[in-house]
């Protein structure tokens, strides 16, 4: 909670006190101490706590009472082995992972350690630092670590969403990699020794190759739009790409006659 947030705290605790069965009027210094005690958790959250306590207890909630209902509502951090599991496969840059940001705060400061024949002692302090850093309650945010090998990133995305760890949006068939570089080594491709080989031609069947697909990976998704933006974009970079290409190629002509 914010400080803002402290006049519709103090409403809604005095009227859970005002419905309960020993509730009293708190003053305003013991009001700011169980503000504060309360401050690590949204708003909305000590609001349905509030709730929660109000329909299983008919006495008044004390601090404790509303942490112990938080904490056993909010899912659990993964256990330090399963993050090791995690963390171990991360290391390997092909593979798509995803990752809680306690996940990657403990790699980043146990990564010294790290030796791909004996992966112990990084093990070991890995579960340290990150049971430490667990113990300080953060939310848990999932993100994910992208691999080099784009034909696993979709599954592997696409399962966190269905297990609730990512966001809908994310639910999307990823294109193949870098299409941008592939046109560009295309419209070089077009030239020998530095001279502009019929950039017109190779550049219009690069177009056609973009417009037919052939270099993105698409599926016919509620994702269409995203896919068809990526194709829009690309299709606009190569026809920049051929306009220059027609200007460098009349500009050596004319210096050639």
């Amino acid at each position: 909670m914010q400080h803002h947030d402290f006049v519709n705290f103090s409403e809604l605790w005095a009227t859970t006190n005002d419905v309960s069965a020993n509730g009293k009027v708190l003053s305003p210094s013991a009001m700011s101490i169980v503000f504060d005690d309360l401050t690590d958790y949204p708003l909305d959250w000590v609001k349905k706590a509030l709730s929660i306590h109000r329909k299983q207890n008919k006495f008044a909630p004390t601090v404790a009472d509303i942490v112990e209902i938080i904490t056993s509502k909010q899912p659990k951090h993964p256990s330090a082995d399963e993050a090791w599991v995690k963390v171990l496969m991360a290391m390997d840059e092909r593979v798509t992972v995803v990752l809680t940001t306690v996940m990657q705060a403990a790699r980043s400061e146990t990564m010294a350690a790290w030796d791909v024949k004996n992966t112990n002692p990084m093990r070991m302090a890995f579960r340290s630092v990150y049971e430490r850093l667990v113990s300080f309650q953060p939310p848990i945010v999932w993100e994910v670590s992208l691999g080099h090998d784009a034909s696993g990133r979709a599954s592997v995305i696409n399962a966190a969403v269905d297990q609730g760890l990512l966001p809908e949006h994310k639910h999307l068939e990823l294109p193949t990699p870098v299409v941008v570089q592939k046109l560009l080594n295309g419209i070089r491709l077009a030239t020998e020794n530095g001279k502009i080989v019929n950039p017109s031609e190779k550049s219009k069947q690069m177009l056609d190759q973009l417009k037919n697909n052939t270099f993105l990976k698409t599926t016919k998704t509620e994702n269409d739009q995203v896919s068809d933006g990526i194709a829009q974009r690309e299709a606009d970079c190569l026809a920049f790409e051929q306009k220059r290409a027609e200007q460098l190629a009349a500009i050596q002509a004319k210096a050639a006659s």
